[in-house]
């Protein structure tokens, strides 16, 4: 009796731990929306997601049932493994003979010849520091593709969707009470961006990026049929929390009061539709888009004091004079910096000492706002290369499922739709050096690769 005592004891632990694991990659999720969602360096936050993603990516590798590594060689880990080697080699100590020969490194060999030093060993890096502490941002994104690729079965994987939904309600709803409670109250960072909703975010144009992306998987799983999605497997359940989702989403985006926001939600919306209801009516879906919106004017009438006029007046003065500034700057400071650029995380320091200190501006340019831009800025052409290649990956995915048919494909285009809000975004803001948006992005880029890789095979 005792030994069969002892063997459903390990057995219920067994089934306990399983358990568990099936909320891993949720877990993680929370984790990144939670600590990773400013672009700042915050210690306080970054370094407990930094060790929560040490121990996910520890517990997958050590697991005996996990599929082997080998899994891991697939285009987009390749190229993602190519851009984490990039930043690898800017920290790498070069000879004085090689890296003095590089555009843009003539004022720090003057400096040594000023004071009569030898010229030591550097990298290419101008900025080192700074680019090492990035690559500490690259462990949430490493443990999520272990997570994903090596031992996430399908009911961890419905669990994450659905937390994804959760998150973005959660995140939109908060921004509610921020924008309710005053310009200071409710908000995890210390500099945000004043009088409109961010979330869980530092940046209110972050908080509509993420919202834009939620918006199509709320939609999709809204609008499921198949009895095997869901909660607890409670398909009505989890459609009517969808539905509800999507219109508090909607609401969310509003209220970040970000213009490229609403032009996200707008692109998300209409191609998430015209997929998931091309042959069919669009009565329900239509009805949650006029639900959110009455629902958005009744709030801004009643309890925001005419927030949508700030709105409106935002996108009438919002600097694209500024952007258009940090563009021609950038762009005149590129050119003096050669094929390999000045280094991860340089441009704020790079790029102070080129704008005009004659005028007088709040502004404090620390990124680009323009993703595409910054890579080639600080990583010069082997960065933009590596990106390129990221974009026709993504592009040949979408051909794969363009030439398929099935549940799959409509599922893989709902994912590329996603994947594209962040990469549009990036033209005009600094998405990716966010890691919740970076996460969540690479989340999305997993899934397409499954699903096409099945619809190539079947």
């Amino acid at each position: 009796m005792s030994r069969r005592s002892s063997s459903n004891t390990n057995n219920n632990l067994l089934l306990y731990v399983d358990s568990l694991l099936q909320w891993r990659l949720s877990f993680l999720l929370i984790a990144c929306l939670v600590l990773g969602g400013t672009a700042q360096i915050v210690m306080t936050y970054k370094l407990p997601l930094y060790l929560i993603s040490l121990l996910i990516i520890g517990q997958t590798l050590s697991s005996k049932t996990r599929e082997p590594i080998k899994t891991l060689w697939r285009p987009p880990f390749i190229i993602g493994a190519a851009f984490f080697a990039l930043f690898v080699l800017y920290l790498l100590p070069l000879p004085p003979a090689i890296w003095t020969g590089l555009s843009g490194r003539e004022h720090i060999v003057d400096g040594f010849n000023a004071i009569g030093s030898d010229i030591p060993w550097l990298p290419i890096s101008l900025t080192p520091e700074i680019t090492l502490f990035s690559l500490f941002d690259f462990l949430p994104v490493i443990a999520l593709i272990v997570v994903m690729t090596l031992s996430a079965g399908r009911r961890e994987i419905k669990n994450s969707q659905m937390t994804i939904v959760a998150l973005a309600t959660f995140a939109a709803l908060l921004g509610l009470i921020q924008t309710l409670s005053g310009p200071e109250s409710f908000r995890l960072y210390e500099n945000f961006t004043p009088k409109f909703a961010v979330g869980l975010f530092s940046n209110a144009n972050h908080l509509a990026t993420f919202l834009a992306m939620a918006l199509p998987l709320a939609l999709y799983l809204t609008s499921r049929s198949e009895k095997s999605v869901g909660w607890q497997n409670d398909l009505k359940l989890s459609q009517i929390f969808a539905a509800f989702a999507t219109i508090v989403i909607i609401m969310g985006v509003f209220l970040s009061g970000s213009s490229a926001g609403y032009a996200l939600l707008l692109f998300a919306l209409v191609l998430t539709l015209w997929i998931i209801n091309k042959g069919s009516k669009m009565g329900y879906t239509v009805l949650i888009f006029g639900v959110a919106l009455l629902l958005i004017i009744l709030i801004d009438a009643f309890f925001l004091s005419g927030q949508l006029q700030e709105v409106l007046k935002k996108i009438s003065i919002e600097t694209q004079t500024s952007r258009q500034v940090i563009v021609e700057t950038s762009l005149a400071a590129r050119r003096d910096f050669g094929f390999f650029g000045s280094g991860p995380g340089s441009f704020a320091d790079i790029y102070y000492l080129y704008e005009d200190h004659d005028m007088i501006t709040p502004l404090f340019v620390n990124e680009a706002h323009n993703d595409y831009l910054q890579v080639w800025f600080e990583m010069g052409w082997p960065g933009l290369l590596i990106l390129l290649a990221g974009l026709i990956w993504l592009g040949w995915q979408a051909f794969i499922a363009s030439t398929s048919s099935g549940r799959r494909r409509r599922k893989a285009f709902i994912f590329i739709i996603i994947a594209l809000i962040p990469l549009i975004h990036a033209i005009v803001d600094y998405n990716f050096r966010n890691i919740s948006i970076s996460v969540l992005f690479v989340y999305f880029i997993v899934r397409i690769d499954t699903l096409c890789h099945d619809l190539k095979n079947n």
